[in-house]
């Protein structure tokens, strides 16, 4: 059994060297996971304070992926999220909330 699934547009790969091809980058798909997954994120701790864990499993992840990591941390740099514990952000009693906006 085979199935043919044309694309929308031609897929280009970029050359490094002669003859040595580089995998399409992939930075655009990637960004938009991240945005989709930042806003998920946004959505599930606009509740209550959830660990990192709990996030996870309110998203139906089965593990804490390497992409779930980065937009945690994506989002902790760009001031939308918070530590519960800020003092200690590698304890295990750690959680995540919403940055309080000052008006």
């Amino acid at each position: 059994l085979r199935f043919v699934v044309p694309l929308a547009e031609p897929l280009v790969v970029a050359s490094d060297k002669a003859g040595e091809q580089a995998r399409p980058d992939s930075r655009a798909q990637s960004g938009a996971q991240l945005g989709a997954q930042s806003a998920s994120i946004l959505k599930v701790l606009s509740d209550t304070p959830l660990s990192a864990s709990e996030i996870a499993a309110v998203l139906g992840l089965e593990t804490k992926t390497g992409a779930f990591k980065r937009t945690i941390k994506e989002l902790l740099e760009q001031g939308l999220i918070e530590y519960t514990i800020p003092e200690k952000p590698n304890s295990r009693l750690q959680k995540y909330r919403l940055k309080k906006r000052e008006v």
